[in-house]
């Protein structure tokens, strides 16, 4: 192989790595030339992506401060179940309920049901080359370490339902959320009910701060992998390294998105001029940040890149990987876009998995501690 040459500063920002990075793949290079390398793990080690989840062992079942609500939860298992492997992608097998207290749900017909699902998340993630990138659509985009479904921050609905102006699900159904907070949405074709409730997908739209403060995320230490989408890149808290080397010290990691400056809704970021037909409701109605088109991305102005995260050393990676991040504010309240991007950074199956194939080899998964009390952190 010819060697690189290539005069880089490691205090680049992340989308010059993600540029690099991309770049050198295409090439069948590594990125060792700057000190780092993908997904690289010492013989005999297992890669995060099996050793991060929060397995149930001891039979803990989800719960409610709502006496209905808790009726419910309690016949169902909290957490992951099973967590098993082939050489390509680790098997999560989930009810879908968290070990934290869910509900009420205030104006939501479903309640946090037990959804039976299985995740099939790639061991060896990789970036989209192409010139179509995938858009991270409704429903879930990625699985959190206690099996609980991560959503974007998109609803089902647009403004007149043009498909122009994309609602903020945390804005929109935000009176819906528990203090976790989270919230289910009705199954497809649930039509009976149970104790007064349709069953549901419990889901969180932002920063899942009951599962952060499980996992001892404080901004005292490096976040923690706070789950995996469904292309396979974790998922981390909100606070990392100030450099993608791991230098700075730790900061809030901060998104490149911003609102943008403007006195109606009649163009979109990109500066495309909207016939009249296809206007958004006045700011004086409906406050900017409403919409997902109410933001534009700003190249560099935050930590990260279009897609919500960068190519970065973590604690769990220390010799790099490309990762989204949690974004919160000053006060921790979840900022958009929340977990993801509008599309993502990597390769994402056509199909999700439905079943756990015969040759997978079982795991233990990660702490086992089903009880939701304080997990190991790093």
């Amino acid at each position: 192989m010819a060697l690189l040459t290539l005069n880089i500063n490691k205090e680049n920002t992340s989308m010059r790595y993600t540029a690099i990075y991309r770049a050198l793949i295409a090439l069948g290079l590594s990125l060792d030339f700057i000190g780092y390398s993908a997904q690289v793990f010492a013989a005999g080690s297992s890669p995060p992506a099996v050793t991060a989840w929060v397995v149930n062992k001891n039979g803990v079942t989800g719960s409610s401060p709502d006496a209905t609500l808790n009726s419910l939860a309690v016949q169902i298992p909290a957490n992951v179940s099973s967590v098993s492997s082939t050489a390509s992608k680790v098997y999560i097998q989930t009810s879908g309920v968290p070990s934290y207290p869910t509900g009420p749900f205030p104006g939501n017909p479903a309640y946090a049901s037990n959804i039976q699902a299985i995740y099939g998340i790639p061991l060896n993630p990789q970036p989209n080359l192409s010139n179509t990138l995938t858009e991270v659509g409704l429903g879930a985009i990625g699985v959190f370490v206690n099996g609980v479904a991560i959503f974007s921050y998109a609803d089902a609905f647009s403004y007149q339902n043009q498909g122009v102006w994309h609602q903020d699900a945390n804005v929109f159904e935000g009176q819906s959320f528990d203090t976790a907070p989270g919230h289910p949405a009705p199954l497809r074709n649930a039509t009976t009910a149970v104790s007064g409730y349709l069953p549901g997908e419990y889901h969180h739209h932002q920063s899942p701060t009951s599962l952060r403060e499980e996992l001892g995320d404080d901004g005292t230490h490096h976040s923690p992998i706070l789950g995996f989408a469904v292309d396979g890149y974790p998922i981390y808290g909100p606070y990392g390294y100030a450099n993608p080397n791991g230098s700075g010290g730790l900061v809030r990691i901060k998104s490149s998105y911003s609102l943008r400056n403007m006195n109606d809704r009649t163009s979109l970021a990109d500066g495309t001029v909207l016939p009249a037909s296809e206007d958004g409701p006045s700011i004086a109605s409906v406050a900017l940040g409403s919409y997902a088109e109410d933001y534009v991305y700003v190249k560099d102005s935050g930590h990260l890149d279009e897609h919500n995260g960068r190519f970065t050393v973590t604690p769990d990676y220390p010799n790099g990987t490309y990762a989204y991040f949690t974004t919160v504010d000053a006060n921790g309240k979840g900022v958009f876009p929340y977990f993801l991007g509008p599309t993502y950074y990597g390769v994402v199956a056509t199909q999700s998995s439905t079943a756990i194939p015969d040759h997978a080899a079982p795991q233990a998964g990660g702490s086992g501690n089903g009880a939701g009390a304080l997990l190991p952190h790093h």
